[in-house]
C-alpha cells in the first residue's frame, strides 16, 4: 500500500510500504480520514524533537514514519485478546499513549508520559489506507455522527481537555487567543462549560467569523488595537478568570498572560517550534496560575464523542474546508496550508481510493 512518510524537514514522501499485520491486543482499521493538524505542520517544518534515526525509548521504532494522528477507521479485522469491539465498526482514535510504567502514567496522566509516543512520530499514523492501533487508544463512533464530523473527535479532545486544565467555571470571563481548529474546539467546549463571558482574539477574517459561530461573545482583531488594554476595559479592569493562548505566537504567548485577573489561569495550548520570551514577575505580582495543556485523557475523549452524538455542539461539517486523496495530501494538504492558512479550517486527507 502507499503511506505518507516522514523523512525530515519538507521530505514527505509517497512511499510503497507492506500493509500492516494485526497483533495481539491491537486492532486493524481501514482508514476512512485523516486530518492534518497544526502540530503536523510544524513537524514538516519545524522537523522533530527526537531525530528520525533514533529508536524511540517505548516504542523502539526509528527510521521513516508514517503521518497522521486525527483518524478515523473501520475496524477490519481483531488482534488476539481483543475484547469489546466488533469488526466494521467506526473507530476514532487517540494519538497519545503512554508506557504505563512512568509515575505519570500510574497518576493516570498518559498524556505527560515520560516516554510518550504519538500516532505519526513514534507510531505509524493513518496517512495510509491501513493502520494498527493499540485497542486502549480505540472509541467507537455513536451512530449518526457524520464521518467528517467524528474525524474532528480528536481535536475536540484536546480543546475539551484543555478548558479542564483551566478550571474553567461557570460565570467566568475567559479569553482565547487563536481561532484555528484548537482555537475553535476551545471555544467550543467553553460554551458547554458556560461562561459568562468569552472574548476571542483572531487576526484573520475567516477565523474571527468562525469563531462568531461557534458562540464567541466577542471577537477582536489584535492589528486594530491594543488587545491588552481593551481586554481590562471590557472586564470592568478586572481581567479574565481564564486565558488560553491557542496562537503560538509571541504576541499572543505574551497578551494571554497579561490579560488574566489576580489569582486568574493562563492555559498555554499550542504546540511551539522555538522559545518564546516570558516575564515570570508577571506570576509573582498576580499570584496567578500557569499551565499546559498537552493533549487529552481517554474521558476527554469519551465526552468529545458524547457532545459530537447528542447535537450539543450543533452541525460542524462546515468546519472541514477541503478533503484531499493521499496522492494529493503533499501540495493540497500540506502545502496549502502553508500557503493559505487562512483560508481553512481543516483539511482531511482520505487515503481510501
Amino acid at each position: 500500500m502507499k503511506a505518507l512518510q516522514y523523512f525530515g524537514v519538507k521530505d514527505l514522501r509517497l512511499q510503497e510500504v507492506a500493509e500492516p499485520e494485526v497483533r495481539p491486543g491491537w486492532i486493524k482499521l481501514a482508514v476512512t480520514y485523516c486530518g492534518i493538524c497544526g502540530s503536523d505542520l510544524h513537524q514538516y517544518v519545524g522537523g522533530t524533537a527526537r531525530p528520525i534515526d533514533e529508536p524511540h525509548p517505548h516504542t523502539g521504532m526509528s527510521g521513516a514514519v508514517t503521518m497522521g494522528h486525527e483518524n478515523l477507521g473501520t475496524i477490519t479485522e481483531l488482534g488476539e485478546g481483543v475484547t469489546g469491539f466488533e469488526v466494521g465498526q467506526r473507530i476514532v482514535v487517540e494519538a497519545l499513549r503512554g508506557c504505563g510504567q512512568c509515575h505519570s502514567c500510574r497518576e493516570g496522566m498518559r498524556n505527560v508520559c515520560h516516554v510518550l509516543s504519538i500516532l505519526g512520530a513514534a507510531l505509524h499514523g493513518g496517512m495510509a489506507p491501513y493502520m494498527v492501533v493499540p485497542e486502549d487508544l480505540c472509541h467507537v463512533v455513536p451512530n449518526g455522527i457524520p464521518d467528517e464530523v467524528a474525524a474532528l473527535t480528536e481535536p475536540l479532545a484536546v480543546g475539551i481537555h484543555a478548558v479542564a486544565q483551566g478550571n474553567v467555571r461557570s460565570g467566568d470571563d475567559v479569553v482565547v487567543f487563536g481561532a484555528g481548529p484548537i482555537g475553535l474546539m476551545t471555544i467550543l467546549a467553553l460554551k458547554v462549560a458556560g461562561v459568562r463571558r468569552l472574548i476571542v482574539v483572531e487576526p484573520n477574517a475567516l477565523r474571527r467569523s468562525s469563531a462568531e459561530r461557534v458562540g464567541a461573545d466577542v471577537v477582536i482583531d489584535p492589528t486594530d488595537l491594543d488587545v491588552v488594554v481593551h481586554i481590562l476595559e471590557r472586564t470592568d479592569g478586572r481581567g479574565a478568570d481564564v486565558s488560553f493562548d491557542a496562537a503560538g505566537a509571541d504576541a499572543s504567548f505574551a497578551a494571554a498572560y497579561s490579560v488574566i485577573r489576580r489569582g486568574g489561569t493562563f492555559v498555554s495550548v499550542s504546540a511551539w517550534e522555538r522559545p518564546t520570551e516570558f516575564n515570570p514577575m508577571v506570576l509573582l505580582g498576580t499570584e496567578a496560575t500557569f499551565t499546559g495543556a498537552l493533549g487529552y485523557g481517554p474521558r476527554d475523549f469519551g465526552f468529545a464523542l458524547q457532545l459530537l452524538a447528542d447535537g450539543t455542539l450543533g452541525d460542524l461539517s462546515w468546519m472541514v474546508s477541503s478533503v484531499v486523496a493521499l496522492d494529493d495530501a503533499v501540495t493540497g494538504g500540506f502545502e496549502e496550508l502553508l500557503a493559505n492558512r487562512d483560508a481553512h479550517i481543516k483539511i482531511l486527507v482520505r487515503p481510501q481510493g
